[in-house]
């Protein structure tokens, strides 16, 4: 959540956040014991914890009985946590405290999860440990230390959120003498200053208070719609009954099968996910998905409900979608049956369509191999608040949003307090109700200022209940799967005009279904299991038909898509518009990256060449763009191992399959480099033109002294050229700026990639066994290759946002005007030997003795600068390079052109 982090009044958090009753009242009798008199010395025994020598594990201590004792929670209790974790949590997370109902606070020691309301976390008074920054106006703090604290906090509110059904989360941080409240939700955090409560403790006594006021869990972030199941009720009964395995269930293999284990089937693994989804540790719930009824007369949704446990799968991270997957039972129909529930946050933008919708109508349009809709439906008034708070400060706004109006009010009829600061309400303040903020209820229009992404609380529910892709049992069973799949890409946009957008190797499915064939020679009718391939995740999707006087625009402010597969064309070029030869790119990464992990080859280091050709990325004008082997693998058309090694080979029809798919990768990238430059060109001509008009429209220039104290370079085009380079000659040969325009079988391969037509046809063609008279074979050893003792050295990019200012890269001034169509650096070093590199790296040639090679270089240098100075009359532009010999001698050189 790097950069998602703002900073709001103290004032401002609690009114919106933890707004007062409508009404005061006396305080009640379960409130602070502590008298008005005593406030002041309320944390005497903490007023040495600004020295550093004071642990953390004392300044808890101490925190926590001077809360109990006073009760400055009323209702509530403060129970440490920091000595043990929870058993059986493989994380091994322990926050330092938490607040728990009062009638319900552990005294094991644990952080208990499951129960904990709001947590809290300690420590010592150092700026090293508070992970946010009061003094300017970036809130995330950038030290090394400050950062792996907002880290740990990070991890902390995702691990309640994934245990809990969350909608926010309050944390308290104290740093010694000094505390924050800190709110997390999925687009980013909200934060206060950072207040001194020894000195000013009223403060956090209100705080304090202003929680405990609210008796509903509903005002302390959970869900309303997620209802615990507890041990002997009716629906957890009915769970541990659905668990217990069933002799009729069928085995996920594919055989024929007799008509009555047909009927109804129920497969093996499915019952088995549902049995694994019941940790004794884990909570189990009942869901609701609020489904629009458009027979409803009063407009309410029909409420369809479902028995969880544990998430077959939870994605990691705080921002973000933060999508779960459960295997459930179907509460809504007879005989009870397990159906998927996806459970996420999805973009809230006015043209992002929610997938139920979309789903609805792939099925309606008979799109094969998606998944089939039961019921969707967004949860009501739940979306993320933080970007309207990021609206409000960039737009210096004097109101922040509001809070809605039935979030706070209900606790406060139930139980109103006073506390001994604020206890009257603030002038202006009004009877009326607060108005809702944009984005609680209705899908908001698109900002492009506000670069947090705004997220609403959804719930889809389909049929099928499928199994990981790396369940496929051959190589043919994996191009098998990603040929069904390619087989909804094409319906979906033919039929609908939806494009996928994220096709990524957990997006697809391998899903057991039950077939009848009729042999045409025999006539003979049988039924069996067959594993298809099945398309899923259809949320990033987007309608592509084209809007007469139209133009196709980004509807959310980042990249889309799963940084492993996306095309290296999205990667390198932000605001391209997602099309078929990208998601046919993506579609090969997949076969690449299962194949390669998972399937014999001659990669000794799978885990290595996974991360180079996947997970790497390099950093280019700031951004983050696609690795140095994947676009070499589009560029030259192979798939190599290492530079010493070879190509990557599977010893198997997978090899010639690869190698025809790549031919025409090759060629689009070919094309598109040529189609780049052309433009370029002509954007140059135009500039060049437009600039020659100004000039005769203006005076003659006065002729002007050369001012040899700012003149920072030493070149000087009248000199004559260095002894050994014929300036004639140089010239003499044509000179290739742009990249030669590709031949007509080039054009041909590439355009195979505008539909799906050829793919699918080679694709067919190999699963046959029609190409090169070659056979697939029916098993394989197919496992994981990865090493179980390999540690990941490359980190993955992240989609969203560029790369930390601390990285360590010649920076472009963004107001500087740059004339030229490409950056100069590029256009230098095309003319220069490969010694000439960006300042901060080396030059290195292999296999040649280079000892003359600070000659060679300024050679290279000055026929490049001459050259430039003679094509092109554009205005001045400078870089920086540094440039080292093999003798490890150093230089600087400044060039301008």
């Amino acid at each position: 959540m790097a950069n998602k982090a703002f900073k709001v009044p103290t004032n401002d958090f609690f009114n919106t956040f933890l707004p007062l009753p409508r009404r005061t009242s006396t305080i009640s009798k379960t409130a602070s014991t502590a008298p008005p008199n005593k406030m002041k010395t309320l944390f005497q025994s903490l007023r040495d914890a600004r020295k550093k020598k004071m642990k953390e594990d004392l300044i808890a201590t101490r925190f926590v009985h001077v809360v109990n004792k006073h009760k400055l929670a009323p209702g509530l209790a403060l129970a440490l946590s920091q000595a043990k974790s929870d058993p059986d949590d493989p994380s091994k997370q322990r926050i330092d405290a938490a607040f728990f109902p009062e009638k319900n606070v552990p005294v094991d020691g644990r952080p208990h999860w499951v129960d904990a309301l709001i947590g809290v976390e300690f420590k010592r008074d150092s700026a090293s440990k508070d992970p946010f920054d009061d003094r300017g106006p970036k809130v995330d703090a950038d030290a090394d230390e400050r950062k792996e604290v907002r880290g740990q906090l990070i991890s902390y509110a995702e691990k309640s959120f994934a245990v809990q059904q969350r909608i926010f989360l309050f944390t308290l941080l104290i740093i010694g003498r000094r505390f924050r409240i800190i709110r997390w939700d999925r687009s980013g955090t909200i934060t206060t200053p950072s207040i001194d409560y020894v000195a000013h403790p009223e403060i956090l006594c209100e705080l304090l208070l202003r929680l405990a006021s609210y008796r509903k869990p509903a005002d302390l972030g959970f869900d309303p719609t997620a209802h615990r199941v507890l041990p002997g009720s009716r629906d957890y009964k009915l769970m541990d009954y659905m668990a217990e395995a069933v002799d009729s269930d069928l085995p996920a293999v594919q055989r024929i099968i007799t008509e009555k284990e047909a009927k109804d089937p129920v497969f093996a693994y499915v019952r088995d996910k549902f049995r694994d989804s019941l940790d004794k540790d884990w909570p189990r719930w009942k869901l609701e998905v609020h489904v629009a009824d458009p027979h409803s007369r009063s407009g309410k949704p029909k409420i369809m409900k479902y028995l969880v446990g544990k998430p077959s799968f939870c994605v990691r991270g705080m921002a973000g979608r933060g999508t779960r997957g459960y295997v459930a039972i179907d509460c809504n129909v007879e005989p009870k049956r397990f159906v998927w529930l996806k459970d996420a946050w999805r973009a809230n933008y006015e043209k992002v369509a929610p997938e139920g919708e979309v789903l609805a109508e792939l099925n309606d349009a008979g799109v094969e191999n998606v998944p089939t809709l039961v019921c969707w439906g967004d949860l009501p008034g739940q979306a993320t608040k933080t970007p309207d708070y990021w609206d409000w400060q960039s737009q210096g706004a004097s109101e922040p949003p509001s809070l809605p109006a039935d979030a706070a009010s209900q606790a406060w009829s139930q139980h109103s307090t006073t506390s001994t600061r604020g206890s009257k309400r603030r002038r202006g303040q009004e009877e009326s109700a607060p108005q809702p903020p944009r984005g609680l209820n209705d899908s908001v229009k698109e900002k492009a200022s506000c670069p947090l992404r705004r997220h609403r609380h959804c719930r889809v529910v389909v049929e099928e209940v499928g199994l990981p892709l790396s369940s496929f049992k051959s190589a043919r069973h994996l191009v098998s799967i990603v040929y069904d799949c390619m087989i909804a890409h094409r319906m979906a946009v033919e039929k609908t005009s939806i494009l996928h957008r994220d096709i990524s190797g957990g997006n697809i499915l391998i899903l057991p279904v039950i077939k009848t064939k009729t042999n045409p020679v025999s006539g003979i009718t049988q039924t069996g299991v067959v594993l298809v391939g099945i398309l899923t995740d259809w949320e990033l999707s987007k309608d592509i038909s084209p809007k007469p006087g139209k133009r196709r625009v980004a509807r959310q402010p980042a990249r889309t898509g799963t940084w492993q597969f996306m095309s290296v064309a999205l990667l390198n070029e932000a605001r391209r518009a997602v099309g078929i030869s990208d998601e046919l790119e993506s579609l090969f990464y997949v076969i690449v990256y299962y194949g390669t992990r998972y399937l014999p080859s001659n990669c000794l280091d799978v885990g290595a060449y996974i991360e180079q050709l996947f997970d790497a990325h390099v950093v280019q004008n700031g951004r983050y763009e696609s690795g140095a082997m994947k676009f070499h693998t589009m560029k030259y058309g192979d798939l190599m191992i290492s530079s010493t090694n070879g190509k990557l080979l599977f010893k198997n029809t997978l090899d010639p399959l690869l190698r025809k798919m790549l031919d025409c990768f090759k060629a689009h990238y070919q094309v598109m480099e040529y189609e780049t430059s052309v433009e370029a060109e002509k954007a140059a001509a135009a500039a060049g033109a437009a600039a020659k008009a100004a000039s005769s429209q203006s005076a003659a220039p006065e002729q002007m002294n050369v001012d040899w104290d700012a003149d920072e370079m030493s070149f000087d085009p009248d000199e004559p050229a260095p002894p050994g380079f014929n300036e004639e000659d140089f010239f003499a040969a044509p000179i290739q700026v742009a990249h030669p325009k590709p031949d007509a079988e080039t054009y041909e391969l590439a355009n195979k990639l505008k539909t799906h037509d050829y793919f699918c046809g080679l694709m067919h063609a190999f699963l046959r066994g029609k190409m090169y008279g070659k056979t697939w074979a029916q098993v394989d050893d197919v496992r994981d290759r990865i090493r179980l003792t390999y540690r990941p050295r490359v980190k993955v990019a992240p989609i969203d946002f560029p790369p930390p200012s601390s990285n360590k890269r010649i920076k472009v001034d963004p107001d500087r005007p740059d004339p030229l169509p490409f950056a100069p650096s590029q256009y230098i070093q095309s003319f220069t030997t490969s010694q000439l590199l960006p300042e901060g790296t080396m030059g290195r040639r292999s296999g040649k003795n280079h000892d003359t090679g600070f000659a060679e270089l300024m050679i290279a240098m000055y026929s490049t600068l001459k050259m430039c100075s003679t094509l092109m009359n554009f205005k001045s532009c400078s870089s920086r390079y540094q440039v080292r010999t093999r003798d490890g001698k150093a230089s600087r050189l400044f060039c301008e052109v």
